[in-house]
């Protein structure tokens, strides 16, 4: 589903979206067998922590998944990773190979100091690919995304991988930290009212990321860095 183009058939305007979002949307027919798949993984500073794994471990197996599921379907696709711009990419190919490399610069690279330039992905998603394509975007969305653009595009999927302890603060004590993306460092002291506080202030972000991917017509799935990524993949699929 997209936003109706100057040019687009009237026979695929669906009208009961276009009317509860007050604008005319289009559905999305995949004419070809092949349908491009574009991966897209963003590599910020935030993705390294985890007490169960790394964040950054598990963004390269939902990538990872999703390249095999593309290769298995015998479709076209492209994993890119994007921090201030573009670091690596397959180009569009159905080789193992190109997979495998980029998935092995995703699961080494230094992250920390790196933030997203969502203009560049932007840029990006809308000028430097061509075709219209299935979308998947993997981060941890500690910022509400630009994606309004790339939906007029892409059908796009966000897939938000997270650790439970970034949402749900123990009362833990004083602790040395470093803002893994803009570096500064400082003690704190993590007690109840800081927990809760905290707590309280991840919510609200989230409830608006949510309420942004509903209003833009995407679909999410979240995964917390002690579940298995398969079956929660699975069950997005199927949604699809």
């Amino acid at each position: 589903m997209r936003e109706y183009q100057y040019g687009d058939s009237v026979k695929h305007i669906d009208w009961k979206k276009s009317a509860q979002k007050m604008a005319l949307q289009q559905r999305i027919f995949f004419a070809e067998r092949e349908i491009d798949i574009n991966l897209m993984a963003l590599m910020n500073g935030s993705l390294h922590f985890g007490i169960s794994r790394m964040k950054q471990e598990v963004v390269g197996e939902v990538a990872s998944l999703l390249g095999y599921y593309a290769l298995k379907n015998n479709d076209p696709f492209t994993l890119t990773l994007f921090n201030e711009a573009l670091v690596a990419t397959t180009y569009s190919t159905k080789q193992e190979s190109r997979l495998q490399n980029v998935l092995k610069t995703l699961l080494t690279m230094n992250v920390i100091g790196h933030h997203i330039d969502w203009k560049e992905v932007e840029k990006y998603a809308v000028h430097v690919l061509k075709k219209s394509s299935l979308m998947f975007i993997i981060g941890d969305f500690f910022e509400v995304p630009m994606l309004e653009i790339l939906c007029r595009k892409h059908h796009v999927v966000v897939i938000i991988v997270r650790d439970l302890f970034e949402e749900n603060l123990d009362n833990i004590g004083t602790l040395h930290i470093k803002d893994p993306i803009g570096l500064e460092e400082r003690r704190i002291s993590v007690d109840h009212a800081f927990a809760k506080q905290y707590s309280q202030h991840q919510q609200i972000h989230d409830r608006n990321l949510d309420a942004y991917l509903k209003s833009s017509g995407i679909a999410y799935t979240k995964i917390y860095t002690y579940e298995d990524p398969f079956l929660k993949l699975l069950t997005l699929l199927r949604s699809l």
